[in-house]
């Protein structure tokens, strides 16, 4: 269902989405070489936790990364498909959704019948760097896989930084190169993050707007000294957890969610709530159900924030963290707490509820994503009637195919035996 990707990609955030740096992996070459570059591309999306021992980074003396430990600390990564990225209205207020790095993937083999080829190849990557999708990307690589003497030989591209050419070994070694190569570039993430974080500390410029923030409102916002603190500790914490600095991140969220409620800011209140619950699972990463529980308790009162500013604004905000409390019930429920299978289905009702104000096109993808919610908790039928619900909505907006698709699902995961009515009503 890609084309409606890009207004739900949202919906399918995870809690530990909001400590994961987001990387866009995205083919290169002619359509046939890109098929080819699969294999590759899913041994880089199994790298998600590196390590702080594995990494080259030490913070600086007036670091806001301060307490961030080599032996403690972790880098998480969220690895993100260039087809199915789209930027956020709302990534000032969650910082995790922009995309800080890029890496271009090529197979060689069927990319380099000719130097002018892997010319071609490398156009195609500095076009990704002109994508406004990817404005907020600190560094861009290309990784060649199974390079022949055309590329080793290849002097001009050798040159070019940005190109790591892989060597043709087994799965194993390539695997540990991959690592190794990612450990290197997120370090120097690290230090981009940090620098950004500094410069947000010392400057008074930065002005963090939401979509939620009329025109005519920013000159009050600019004047507004505890609001403007707000946003800018908000913002700080957000890149803490992102390099995987929780205590760090936890202060400034405390601080931010302080300012902010003084400041009735409730969407940073809400958000620096957010990344509060974040950090409790990041902090307690042995699963303790206690954890989980507290996060959802943030997570409630950051709803509360949201639904305090106009529903037409906020829903997407709301829709949003009502998934993520419904996904750690289900997870609480699937390990053991039966108690908050009827609780989880509640939370998908109330997403239902708030997804009236959504466009078509998002009310798709939150019945989608009750439908699976729906699914993990075995109630079939719940999810059979979100997943026609969502086909109906396909044919209201003429994509008959994907609404045709969505029946097909229902039928072959469910088991539902489709009479003519409902058939004839999405073709």
């Amino acid at each position: 269902m890609t084309s409606f990707s890009s207004s739900s990609s949202h919906l399918t955030e995870d809690l530990r989405d909001t400590f994961s740096i987001k990387i866009i992996l995205a083919p290169l070459g002619l359509p046939d070489a890109r098929t080819n570059c699969k294999p590759y591309i899913d041994l880089i999306k199994r790298r998600l936790l590196l390590e702080g021992s594995g990494l080259h980074f030490k913070p600086t003396q007036d670091s806001p990364f301060r307490n961030w430990s080599m032996l403690r600390d972790r880098v998480h990564i969220r690895f993100c498909d260039a087809v199915d990225f789209s930027s956020s209205d709302w990534e000032e207020l969650h910082v995790h959704r922009k995309a800080f790095a890029v890496i271009g993937v090529v197979h060689c083999p069927s990319s380099s019948s000719s130097s002018a080829n892997m010319e071609e190849v490398y156009q195609q990557f500095e076009q990704l760097k002109l994508n406004p999708n990817l404005k907020n990307a600190l560094r861009f690589q290309i990784y060649a896989f199974e390079p022949g003497q055309g590329e080793e030989n290849n002097i001009d591209l050798l040159r070019k930084e940005e190109v790591i050419l892989f060597p043709n070994q087994d799965q194993e070694h390539t695997t540990f190169y991959i690592t190794t190569i990612l450990s290197d570039l997120v370090s120097l993430l690290l230090r981009d993050l940090e620098d950004v974080t500094k410069r947000m500390l010392k400057s008074r410029q930065v002005i963090l707007l939401t979509p939620a923030d009329r025109v005519d409102t920013h000159a009050e916002i600019v004047k507004n000294k505890k609001l403007m603190m707000a946003r800018r500790q908000k913002y700080v914490a957000d890149f803490c957890i992102l390099a995987g600095a929780a205590i760090d991140a936890r202060k400034y969220y405390k601080e931010a969610l302080d300012l902010a409620r003084q400041a009735s800011d409730f969407i940073w209140a809400g958000g620096a709530l957010e990344g509060l619950a974040a950090c409790s699972l990041l902090l307690d990463d042995d699963k303790n159900n206690d954890a989980e529980k507290n996060a959802m308790g943030y997570i409630r009162e950051a709803l509360s924030c949201y639904q305090r500013l106009s529903k037409r604004v906020t829903y997407m905000l709301r829709i949003s963290a009502a998934f993520k409390l419904a996904r750690i019930s289900l997870s609480l429920y699937l390990n053991g707490d039966k108690s908050l299978r009827h609780k989880t289905c509640e939370h998908i009702r109330a997403i239902m509820g708030i997804s009236v104000e959504a466009s078509l096109k998002e009310r798709v993808g939150v019945c989608v994503e009750a439908a699976c919610i729906a699914s993990s908790l075995g109630y079939f039928r719940t999810a059979t009637m979100y997943i026609h619900r969502a086909s109906l909505v396909c044919a209201k907006l003429g994509s008959y195919e994907h609404a045709t698709t969505l029946l097909r699902i229902a039928i072959a995961e469910y088991n539902i035996v489709m009479d003519s009515s409902s058939s004839s009503s999405s073709s």
